[in-house]
């Protein structure tokens, strides 16, 4: 039996062509990490609860052709706040492609 140190990401690879594997590309990424390999502009906020729990946010503070473009955000956008089961994380809204999006 062997243990796995914590912060080692273990190698996820899915099954290819005739029996090959392959290494999913955003194994081991952050959520920053994913949503600017998929062309997005994030900030990260850090919340202290008033039971002094750190709480991480994301906000995704333009389009996607905001961000190409480098032009300014929007004003007056509608916020749209995403909250995810107790056993889960904030990797479920951003782990597919733009043609998939919630939107």
């Amino acid at each position: 039996m062997s243990i796995q140190a914590a912060n080692e990401v273990p190698e996820i690879a899915f099954a290819g062509p005739k029996g090959s594997a392959t290494i999913d590309p955003d194994a081991g990424k952050t959520v920053v990490e994913i949503v600017q390999a998929r062309g997005y502009a994030i900030e990260t906020h850090k919340v202290t609860t008033s039971d002094r729990y750190v709480l991480t946010m994301y906000r995704l503070p333009k389009t996607y052709s905001e961000s190409q473009s480098g032009s300014a955000a929007a004003a007056n956008k509608p916020a749209v706040h995403l909250q995810h089961g107790l056993l889960d994380s904030s990797f479920t809204f951003v782990s597919n492609f733009r043609n998939q999006s919630l939107a």
